[in-house]
């Protein structure tokens, strides 16, 4: 007969290795710390046997903090500044639109990936977006999150990385939420059309409805300022342990599978960033490492701490970054693909 603590200790151990796997990334300064690093290290237990458990109420959660927390980003500051560079914005929506043409269609070609996996494996950033929607998709959840965090590990190997002075140069145009009664305003809108869109029978519709909510409430300034960090911290756990957990029998031989296509497709997500970046100088004359910076298909984390240790532009780079991640966010549940999934269902706990 099984104990209480026995029944509970698989939870315990997938929350306990997200939390030591997102600290760990965190004190590392890597982007997206606490999404990757406990996907990390959930998946590391899962690889290894360890039995893991994550109920499905506990990802919903994830989603739900992790959407209120992202649509705070989006400011009227900052779609003003969008106003004041067409071109560059247009720049960064036709790079997004070409790399995943390209990419879906050299993982399906030339790899034999289904749709679903190979469409949102070859999404450029928005991690937090990207894993949301393949959890809920009929995608192989592994091999998107195996691409998506290769992206990410080579970008924050190959790109020059300061350290000093970054912390507190990233904090510009930040402000705080007014009070609880904002706060919890905030989440009742975001449960409310979280409803709305379970009704309509939308995909990831914790995740659309939160961040739909949360960006209205504050582009219109009803609800000002920025929700508080630990807010995105949870969210990010939550959805990166779900995805962890989604690792479980997982063979090496998977891994290996995974690494030419995940290479292949930040080949190519680079080569289009970086054109579409060099044309958007050459036709604005904006300066070309901001716009290098603001088109790289990293975390606005890393982007963002990059730019202000380069004495770049830090609200032009940051903007691109919450555009590209909320374009993605709410048009990805409409048009992602939904057909069957080669890879088998892990049982969900």
């Amino acid at each position: 007969m099984s104990t209480a603590p026995g029944r509970f200790l698989p939870l315990a151990t997938t929350l306990g290795a997200a939390l030591i796997g997102g600290g760990v990334f965190s004190a590392l300064g890597l982007p997206v710390a606490w999404l990757s690093g406990s996907m990390v290290f959930v998946a590391g237990l899962a690889l290894a046997g360890v039995p893991l458990a994550l109920p499905l109420p506990f990802r919903d959660l994830g989603f739900l903090l992790a959407g209120v927390a992202m649509g705070s980003t989006v400011t009227s500051e900052a779609l003003g500044l969008i106003a004041r560079y067409p071109f560059s914005v247009f720049g960064l929506l036709l790079s997004v639109v070409v790399s995943i043409v390209l990419a879906t269609l050299l993982l399906q070609r030339s790899f034999g990936w289904d749709r679903p996996t190979a469409f949102l494996a070859s999404v450029p950033g928005a991690l937090s977006a990207v894993m949301a929607v393949a959890a809920e998709s009929s995608a192989d959840v592994r091999r998107v999150a195996m691409v998506q965090l290769m992206r990410l590990v080579v970008l924050v190997v190959v790109l020059p990385y300061a350290i000093g002075g970054m912390g507190k140069a990233a904090e510009v145009a930040r402000t705080a939420m007014a009070g609880p009664w904002e706060f919890a305003a905030l989440f009742a809108a975001a449960i409310a059309l979280t409803e709305a869109f379970r009704r309509m029978n939308m995909a990831n519709p914790m995740f659309l409805g939160a961040m739909l909510a949360s960006t209205l409430l504050h582009v219109t300034e009803i609800i000002p300022g920025q929700v508080p960090d630990i807010i995105m911290l949870m969210g990010s756990l939550l959805v990166g342990a779900f995805c962890g957990h989604r690792f479980v029998g997982t063979t090496p031989a998977m891994i290996l599978s995974t690494l030419a296509p995940s290479l292949a497709v930040l080949a190519i997500v680079l080569a289009v960033a970086a054109g579409c970046g060099v044309l958007v100088h050459w036709v604005t004359q904006l300066p070309l490492g901001a716009v290098l910076v603001a088109f790289a298909p990293g975390g606005l984390e890393a982007m963002v701490l990059m730019g202000a240790a380069l004495g770049l532009d830090t609200l032009y780079i940051s903007t691109h970054h919450v555009l590209r991640a909320v374009g993605l966010m709410l048009v990805m549940p409409l048009i992602a693909p939904r057909g069957e999934s080669a890879a088998p269902e892990v049982e969900r706990s």
